[in-house]
């Protein structure tokens, strides 16, 4: 996201001391970690259990709350943003109040995504997914083919577990190429899949 400006006398807080692993069902496949925790620190605990987080984000350094204030979203184009990955959490409000919040709670969609706004996320329960090893395959193309290139290989083929394009920004390429990732399990059907040729 870029740096952030913060306001003379303003309030920083820093839940990075706040990493435990609360509570781990590995048959339901869910976990409740502090909001200090990174992703980092649940995909090594649980990897050992065959188990991964749902929505993944670029990078596994950032904090649990950190992300659900922000509704982050991942490369996994089965699941949506964090947001389908919360069972509950708990909030300290301003007035000191802790609550549990559940989908489906007035507050639960506009904490998560809030970016602190109606308080803090002490700690999140979490949903879990199989763990599986990818493979990855690059496809480049001009701009104005994306999007049939995202319907005809990507949107409806259910051996892509992961999907991201970035546009070119050469000096001299701007806005014009794209280059699309896609993950696919490493073992996987033997299914044939086309490419549009750079």
């Amino acid at each position: 996201m870029g740096g952030h400006t913060y306001y003379e006398n303003g309030i920083v807080l820093d839940m990075t001391e706040f990493r435990q692993i609360l509570a781990f069902d590995p048959k339901k496949k869910t976990i409740r970690v502090q909001s200090g925790a990174t992703w980092d620190d649940i995909q090594k605990y649980v990897n050992p259990y065959g188990l991964a987080v749902k929505v993944m984000q670029s990078q596994n350094i950032f904090t649990i709350g950190g992300s659900l204030s922000a509704n982050a979203h991942g490369r996994d184009i089965r699941y949506g943003s964090l947001i389908d990955t919360v069972r509950s959490f708990r909030l300290l409000k301003a007035n000191g109040e802790i609550v549990t919040v559940k989908p489906g709670d007035d507050l639960f969609s506009a904490v998560i995504g809030g970016y602190g706004l109606f308080g803090v996320i002490l700690d999140a329960d979490l949903s879990l997914t199989k763990d599986e090893l990818y493979k990855m395959e690059t496809t480049s193309l001009d701009y104005d083919e994306y999007t049939d290139y995202f319907q005809k290989h990507v949107k409806h083929n259910k051996e892509v577990r992961m999907h991201l394009a970035r546009i070119s920004t050469k000096k001299n390429k701007l806005f014009e190429r794209n280059v699309c990732d896609e993950l696919f399990p490493l073992f996987r059907s033997k299914k044939k899949t086309n490419h549009i040729k750079s």
